[in-house]
């Protein structure tokens, strides 16, 4: 049976919603078997996916944040170090108050940190304030999504099943990841680039917009199959619409960040042109209401289970 919930991290812009359009793209043009690239891994919910419907070989996942990669490295490497840190872990104001007070040193303290911040602050954001507040008079109290039975069988399931297929690497930009990728020869690699919002500051490390713009840049000229998704926003759309050569798409979706809210996700990818492919038909999707934005989909999700877990 597939789970509907699989990476044990929170995050507002999570995107285990629009993980079977990716799929749905690689079967397109002819990428399952490979091996799939994700520089800005985050709760690597898509990775997570594809490897679970066996649509990819193998994963490559990293993180300019230390404590996400250190997360994820001890979890497929150290579980067990992992599970017991977080069973030990005293899930209180005070032991939340200890940690942002003394900084993680080792890969397995920040391991435990992420963990510990992402499941005790409000939408998972690392810095961001602590659920129920210091005072504890909401309903919702530090502990409400810190269940630890269920994130340890979810954790352990993880590693046992895909430990093998898993490489993760050191903290390092997404930048860093596409210049040392122009130099190699590996012919079976996709990339996939979820970057930080655009004026949306959620993460530790945010892209600014001289970030967003080098992206692009890079992106433009690199030669190997890639998709990158972005929140819908005007400097999104201008960057990257009139593109002709890239394949675009608008995804509606639900955004859990402080409360509930829909939107819509962008999909870029330059798949038809590396693969030297036709774009998917426009009419086998609804016609999209933006202008620039040649398809748009609807991503069915069910709202209250989504709220359940963030």
């Amino acid at each position: 049976m597939k789970r509907i919930y699989l990476s044990p991290l929170r995050y507002p812009g999570a995107k285990r919603q629009i993980a079977h359009h990716i799929e749905k793209l690689l079967k397109e043009y002819g990428c399952t078997g490979n091996v799939f690239v994700e520089p800005c891994c985050g709760g690597a919910s898509v990775s997570l996916y594809l490897l679970e419907h066996k649509v990819v070989s193998s994963v490559i996942l990293a993180d300019k944040d230390p404590w996400v990669a250190s997360f994820w490295k001890v979890l497929f490497t150290q579980t067990d170090d992992l599970l017991s840190d977080i069973n030990n872990v005293e899930v209180s104001v005070q032991q939340w108050k200890d940690f942002r007070a003394n900084a993680p040193q080792t890969t397995r303290e920040k391991a435990l940190y992420c963990f510990f911040f992402n499941r005790t602050c409000y939408s998972g954001i690392l810095d961001g304030g602590m659920i129920g507040g210091h005072s504890q008079t909401s309903r919702y109290k530090i502990d409400c999504r810190f269940n630890k039975p269920e994130l340890m069988e979810r954790i352990k399931w993880i590693a046992d099943q895909f430990a093998s297929k898993v490489q993760v690497l050191p903290p390092v930009s997404v930048f860093d990841i596409l210049e040392q990728a122009k130099s190699e020869e590996y012919e079976d690699r996709v990339y996939y680039i979820d970057p930080p919002y655009v004026s949306i500051h959620l993460y530790p490390h945010n892209f600014r917009k001289a970030e967003h713009q080098k992206l692009k840049a890079s992106l433009e000229e690199f030669r190997k199959p890639w998709i990158l998704s972005y929140h819908e926003h005007p400097q999104i759309l201008q960057m990257y619409g009139s593109n002709t050569s890239l394949e675009h798409s608008s995804l509606n979706v639900l955004w859990v960040a402080e409360r509930a809210k829909t939107g819509k996700e962008l999909l870029i990818n330059n798949l038809s042109s590396v693969r030297n492919k036709q774009p998917l038909p426009p009419s086998s999707l609804s016609p999209s209401q933006h202008a620039l934005w040649e398809t748009s989909v609807s991503v069915v999700s069910d709202k209250e289970e989504l709220l359940a877990e963030t």
